[in-house]
């Protein structure tokens, strides 16, 4: 079977720019007219899942036109409708958060994930002693739309339980009570009648006022006033149009000070349609109409998303609410916090004969709390994993458990002891470097820890690193915490190594050599890490930052390297040196391309400035000024190229050509005033505080 080829970190970043611009040139086709917008909307509001952005939502609409409900392959797996065979999954930007603080190293602040560090540390990070910084970043994750399972239509009410599903809506009455119940936990009132006596043609208007109370101070309100004249359908229509007012606008929300009128009532009105969408309530005409005139003079990529995302957000927020409220019509059972509690307790009981690994100790399911059994066993998003396995063999799930990475937010400090466990197995309890957390056969681990041991080499003084050994022995298992590993320092070569100084009674429970490190440690992976920490260093002994400690510990680390390579695979110092006479007429080359590659482009910038100076003094009158500015110019352009002509890095002919190229490029520049940034939908401003007014 062929290896899988796993992408280089360069190759996904460039997988994440290229989706990233695929979904700005789709944003920018949507707000070209109200029907690629109505397009877009429609989409959101058909789809089965609410927890993709708006960004993933145009890019799965965009790869997969008519999606209706998407979900991973798990996800799918674990509903008992698998994704069919040669299906292409969805590309969409997975985002993931990981917690980093600063670290004293060398007298200076290094930025570390939260998942290295020290025992030490994580008691100072979680007193609070540490602080600790949360950070943003996206990868590419794949989803599969419903169409690409064995799942059909009747299958919807298993895979959505609690799902709107109805083809239609009659009961008005049901929806604008809803939306009154959202009212009033929104802290505004629907007026009985409007403040004033005719709102003529407008159906409807958020106003913020005051008004006596009953202690007789005046007391700040936020309300809604509908038109008597409107119908039900228009009411209902209305109120989500303004309740987006109050959601979005209100004087105490940042938007109320950054969004002109038009931007808050394209917002307003796209939740309003993607609301009423949702519930099979036609306002397209209406809509459409309405948005005519907020869809042109938009240029700022980042606003529109922006705008986009938070009527994403509230549109789910709204209708959540409704559709809560209309299953409760329809007398379904909505105890949901009594259903999830003895749902967990469920779960608890199903595994209560698992054993599991905690604090280096293994305990019994069966003896942790409800709290801990959540703790231990939730993912990112706080559901329970075990939940998500419904359906598999009790092995399976210790498996899939216990292979688990930290992308996936558990603890991975956690395990499922397996009682058919044939060998030893190992897991990184914490480390300083990038190691994988899964628990795996310890020659597994083993490659891992060279792997990184060699990387090691590379980026730091060493990675403290400290591993469990878990051991099967007729039926049981045991646990055994590893003396601290420092991967990088020099000494470092095998896990047997380790224990033959550290833990000698457990080197039974190894393999009885290290040839499965072959292909980790041999000539060309040793050459090739030789070279890089070379490469680092000349790049240290060429920057004007670097300071003489710096400059030392780098130095030790090849030192530190080429001594392992002579001790463990039998390199000689002749070979050593070859690597870094490779190296270094490399970095020679480089360097002086790239100073070459300055010195041109700094000289070409004399040179425009030198003709634009030429070209104003020939231009209208002339005087003084125009020809010392000229003359200052020409001759520091003319300095500077006899300076880089002698130092023999570039030759006259460049030059000259350089000089025709600027000359002749030079006759097409035309100056123009730089186009004043406007923010998207921005007209002449409006200022009230009645947000709805004009609908």
């Amino acid at each position: 079977m062929a290896r899988k080829k796993y992408k280089t970190p360069e190759q996904r970043k460039k997988e994440v720019n290229e989706l990233a611009t695929m979904n700005n040139e789709k944003v920018n086709n949507y707000f070209d007219s109200p029907e690629n917008l109505k397009e877009y909307f429609d989409f959101m509001a058909n789809m089965n899942f609410y927890d993709y952005s708006t960004r993933n939502s145009i890019l799965i609409q965009n790869q997969f036109i008519g999606a209706k409900a998407v979900g991973s392959f798990k996800f799918w797996k674990d509903k008992g409708f698998p994704v069919e065979k040669g299906e292409k999954g969805i590309k969409i930007l997975a985002p993931y958060i990981y917690k980093t603080f600063d670290r004293e190293k060398n007298g200076n602040k290094v930025t570390t994930p939260v998942k290295y560090a020290t025992s030490d540390e994580k008691e100072k990070i979680n007193r609070g002693d540490i602080a600790v910084k949360e950070n943003l970043s996206y990868t590419v994750g794949h989803v599969f739309d419903i169409s690409q399972t064995k799942a059909t239509q009747k299958d919807l009410p298993q895979i959505f339980p609690n799902k709107w599903l109805d083809g239609s809506v009659e009961n008005y009455e049901a929806m604008r009570q809803s939306l009154e119940n959202l009212s009033k936990d929104m802290g505004v009132e629907i007026l009985d009648k409007p403040l004033r006596e005719e709102l003529g043609a407008s159906k409807g208007a958020y106003v913020e006022y005051s008004q006596v109370n009953a202690n007789g101070e005046m007391e700040k309100k936020k309300g809604i006033e509908l038109n008597p004249r409107n119908g039900e359908l228009q009411n209902v229509k209305t109120l989500v149009h303004e309740l987006a007012h109050a959601k979005l606008h209100n004087s105490e929300t940042e938007n109320s000070k950054k969004l002109n009128h038009s931007e808050m009532e394209f917002q307003a009105e796209m939740t309003a349609y993607t609301v009423c969408s949702y519930f099979n309530i036609d306002t397209s005409d209406y809509s459409l109409r309405y948005l005519d005139q907020y869809t042109n003079n938009h240029e700022d990529i980042n606003d529109r998303i922006a705008l986009l995302d938070e009527v994403k957000q509230t549109s789910y927020e709204f209708t959540s609410h409704i559709e809560k409220d209309l299953l409760l019509e329809k007398s379904f059972d909505y105890s949901v916090e009594n259903s999830m509690e003895n749902e967990l307790s469920d779960l608890k009981d199903k595994y209560n004969d698992v054993q599991i690994i905690v604090d280096d100790k293994i305990t019994s399911i069966s003896s942790l709390s409800e709290e801990q059994f959540d703790h231990y066993f939730s993912d990112e998003h706080g559901r329970n994993i075990l939940e998500q396995y419904e359906g598999m063999e009790k092995d399976e799930v210790i498996k899939n458990f216990n292979n688990l990475g930290l992308e996936k937010g558990v603890d991975t400090n956690v395990k499922m002891v397996d009682g058919h466990l044939k060998e030893p197995h190992a897991f990184v309890v914490w480390s300083e470097a990038k190691t994988d957390n899964r628990l795996m056969p310890v020659q597994e681990m083993d490659k891992m820890l060279a792997k990184e041991n060699l990387s090691s080499f590379v980026h730091s003084n060493y990675d403290k690193t400290r591993v469990n050994l878990v051991v099967p022995n007729d039926g049981k298992v045991s646990v055994h915490q590893l003396d601290r590993i420092d991967l990088g320092d020099g000494h470092h070569t095998s896990l047997s190594n380790h224990l033959k100084e550290t833990n000698p009674n457990l080197l039974k429970h190894l393999p009885k050599d290290n040839n499965h490190l072959n292909e980790v440690y041999n000539e060309n992976t040793i050459s090739e890490t030789i070279k890089g920490i070379y490469n680092k260093n000349l790049q240290l002994e060429n920057s004007p930052n670097t300071d003489e400690l710096e400059m030392e510990v780098a130095k030790g680390k090849l030192t530190q390297l080429e001594s392992f390579a002579k001790e463990n695979i039998g390199m000689n110092q002749s070979k050593i040196d070859e690597l870094k006479g490779q190296v270094y007429t490399d970095f020679t080359y480089r360097n002086d391309y790239k100073n070459t590659f300055n010195e041109m482009v700094n000289l070409q910038g004399s040179y425009k400035k030198y003709q634009e100076y030429l070209k104003e003094e020939n231009k209208g009158s002339l005087s003084e000024e125009k020809i010392v500015n000229r003359m200052k110019a020409e001759n520091s352009y003319l300095k500077q190229r006899e300076d880089a002509i002698e130092s023999g890095n570039i030759d006259e002919g460049t030059i000259e050509k350089m000089e025709k190229f600027v000359t002749k490029d030079s006759k097409t520049i035309t100056d123009e005033k730089k186009k004043e940034k406007v923010l998207p939908f921005q007209k002449k401003g409006i200022k009230s505080n009645e947000y709805g007014l004009n609908m």
